[in-house]
């Protein structure tokens, strides 16, 4: 049967449990900090919501974009090969730049700098693990994807 994963068994161990840490995070200072507190909100007092809010709805979007797209992958496992197609042929983690840019839009929409730092722990996070991963598709799949790796970016689609 087919599976809907660009790393399967390449990924780091702890990606799920980081994931679902950092949503839980993100929604615990967000939330009260964009809405309740006010906290580190302080920019909007020189940014226009006019501004803001469309910026970070499409930041989000295109995020949201990213991890569809991401998922969209479907490959034999009796054919490994690198991925380079679509989305992957953009950016070598459109799954993690997406969940980075879906953090990312209501950050700018609300302009929450408690949560803009949490953004930078989880862009470490993020990166860390992309790191490792990539040793280990180094590992099985050679010049083929360091050859991918030269001709794809890591972070920044083009």
């Amino acid at each position: 049967m087919p599976r809907h994963s660009h790393y399967c068994e390449d990924e780091h161990p702890l990606n799920h449990p980081f994931q679902y840490i950092s949503i839980i995070l993100f929604i615990v200072l967000w939330i009260p900090d964009s809405f309740i507190f006010r906290f580190t909100t302080f920019l909007s007092l020189y940014i226009p919501w006019y501004v803001s809010i469309p910026i970070g709805l499409l930041v989000f979007v295109i995020g949201i974009y990213f991890v569809y797209a991401s998922h969209k992958v479907v490959f034999n496992p009796t054919q490994e090969s690198v991925i380079d197609t679509g989305v992957y042929g953009r950016v070598r983690h459109p799954m993690y730049l997406g969940s980075l840019l879906g953090f990312l839009g209501p950050i700018i929409a609300t302009l929450s700098l408690i949560t803009l730092l949490l953004w930078l722990f989880v862009f470490i996070g993020f990166n860390y693990m992309a790191s490792f991963e990539e040793r280990m598709l180094i590992e099985r799949f050679g010049d083929t994807y360091r050859d991918y790796q030269q001709r794809v970016s890591k972070w920044f689609p083009h």
